[in-house]
C-alpha cells in the first residue's frame, strides 16, 4: 500500500532559523513512500540555511529532507531520535562551526538506526524523487558532516551512506572533524559506506591521499585519547576509511569490510595516520585487518614522555623517502613487536595493495627512511633499526 506524504516547506524546529529560502512548489509534489517505512511525514528543506539556535530534537515520525544549496548549521545542541532518516542531495551538508558551542547527540538503537544518506536512496523511506524517477544513490551524493566546533559529540548505532562531496561545507568525507573540534566524543556501532573519497584521476599511486571517509586530524585542538570512543564501526565501499592523528585510539573492534559480503572491502583499505606534531600520548597500534600508513618523518623531536605500542601482526606502512619512525631515547618508547613489520607503502605482500593500484608499483630498497632511536646526546648516537620485519627501508 502507498500513501502521498506531505511537503512542507516550514520553520519546523524551535530555535531553526531559515535563512534565504527559495520555494519550488513543484519539487516533490506527490511523492509516494511504503507506509511501512515510518516515513509517511516530510520535513523538506531547499536552497536554504537551516540554523539551529536552541537545544532542538530530530524525531523518528518523519524523513528530513535537504534539497539544492542547503546547509544545516548547528551553534546549540541538536538531538536526533533512534530512527532518524535523513536525506541529502548533491548541495547539501550539515556542519557544527568554530565558537558556536554546536553538538550532535545522534545514539540510535541496534533496532532504530538513526540514517544519513542521499536524497536518492531508495531503501531509507523509499523514492524520495519525482514519481518514476530511476536514479540510483552513488558516492558522494551529499556533503557529509563537518565538525568545526563543540565537544562531545556522539553517534552510536548510526549509518553514514553516500557523501563526500564537495558543495557547500562538504569535503571528500562522510564525517571530518576539523581545526576546532573538541578532543572528546563517541562513535560506536556505525556504518560508514560508499564515500566518494579523493578525485581517482588526481591519485598519486606513492601517497595515501589526504582524504578519508572518516577524518580525525586535529590541526589546532589536542584530542584525549582517554575521552575518544571509536569501537565496533564498519567501513566499506570507501576510497581510504580514515585519516587520523597518530594518538587516535582504532579499537580492534572496528571493521573494514561488509560483514554481509566480507569481500566487500574499500578502494585503499588503510589506516593513515599523520605524523606526531599534534599530540604527545601513550597508544597501541593494535589493528592487524588493515595496514596503518604512517605519513610522518624521522626529524619531529618529541616534548612529552610516552609510548607507542606496535602490536603482534601488525602492519605500518611508511609512503616516500622521507616517511620514517623515531623513537627518543628519555621521551618516546616505541615498542615494536618482533611480529609486527615496517615496510613500504608499495609492498602488496603485507597488508595487500594499499595504494589501490594492483601490480603497476612494486616495492624496493629505499622507499622509506627507516626506524631510528634518537640520542638526547646528540645524531651522532641514532640508532637505526634492523630485522627481518623491517623492509625496504633506507636505513641502516
Amino acid at each position: 500500500m502507498k500513501t502521498t506524504i506531505r511537503k512542507t516547506l516550514i520553520m519546523f524546529l524551535a530555535g531553526a532559523t531559515l535563512a534565504s529560502c527559495a520555494k519550488n512548489d513543484d519539487i516533490n509534489d506527490g511523492i509516494n513512500v511504503d507506509e511501512d517505512t515510518g516515513c509517511a511525514l516530510v520535513e523538506e528543506f531547499v536552497n536554504t540555511a537551516v540554523r539551529i539556535t536552541e537545544p532542538t530534537t530530530w524525531t523518528a515520525d518523519r524523513v528530513y529532507l535537504f534539497k539544492g544549496i542547503t546547509s544545516v548549521e548547528i551553534e546549540s545542541e541538536l538531538t536526533i531520535e533512534p530512527g532518524t532518516v535523513m536525506k541529502f542531495d548533491s548541495g547539501s551538508s550539515m556542519v557544527v562551526r568554530p565558537g558556536k558551542n554546536g553538538r550532535i547527540i545522534a545514539n540510535g538503537t541496534a533496532n532504530k538506526r538513526i540514517v544519513f544518506t542521499s536524497y536518492t536512496d531508495r531503501t531509507h523511506c523509499g523514492n524520495m524523487q519525482a514519481e518514476g524517477a530511476d536514479t540510483q544513490p552513488a558516492r558522494g551524493d551529499w556533503g557529509g558532516i563537518t565538525i568545526d566546533g563543540g565537544n562531545n559529540h556522539s553517534f552510536t548505532y548510526a549509518d553514514f551512506l553516500y557523501a563526500g562531496g564537495r558543495a557547500g561545507d562538504g569535503t571528500s568525507s562522510a564525517v571530518w572533524f576539523d581545526n576546532d573540534a573538541g578532543g572528546a566524543f563517541t562513535f560506536d556501532h556505525c556504518v560508514f559506506a560508499h564515500t566518494l573519497g579523493e578525485d581517482k584521476k588526481y591519485l598519486n599511486p606513492g601517497s595515501p591521499g589526504i582524504s578519508a571517509t572518516f577524518e580525525a586530524v586535529f590541526i589546532q585542538r589536542l584530542p584525549n585519547p582517554e575521552a575518544i570512543q571509536f569501537t565496533n564501526n564498519i567501513f566499506y565501499d570507501n576510497d581510504v576509511p580514515m585519516v587520523i592523528n597518530s594518538y587516535f585510539p582504532v579499537d580492534a573492534s572496528n571493521k573494514f569490510h561488509n560483514p554481509d559480503n566480507p569481500a566487500e572491502q574499500n578502494d585503499r583499505n588503510i589506516i593513515h595516520m599523520f605524523g606526531m606534531e599534534h599530540q604527545e600520548a601513550d597508544v597501541t597500534w593494535g589493528h592487524t585487518e588493515v595496514p596503518y600508513v604512517y605519513t610522518g618523518g624521522n626529524s619531529h623531536i618529541a616534548k612529552t614522555p610516552h609510548t607507542i605500542t606496535i602490536g603482534p601482526n601488525v602492519v605500518v606502512k611508511f609512503p616516500g623517502v622521507s616517511a620514517g619512525i623515531n623513537g627518543w631515547d628519555d621521551i618516546r618508547i616505541i615498542n615494536l613487536h618482533p611480529t609486527a613489520t615496517l615496510t613500504s607503502f608499495h609492498d602488496d605482500a603485507h597488508g595487500g595493495d594499499s595504494n589501490g593500484n594492483g601490480t603497476a608499483t612494486s616495492p624496493s630498497i629505499g622507499d622509506w627512511d627507516g626506524f631510528v632511536t634518537r640520542a638526547s646526546s646528540g645524531r651522532r648516537d641514532d640508532v637505526w633499526a634492523a630485522g627481518d620485519n623491517i623492509l625496504y627501508a633506507d636505513r641502516p
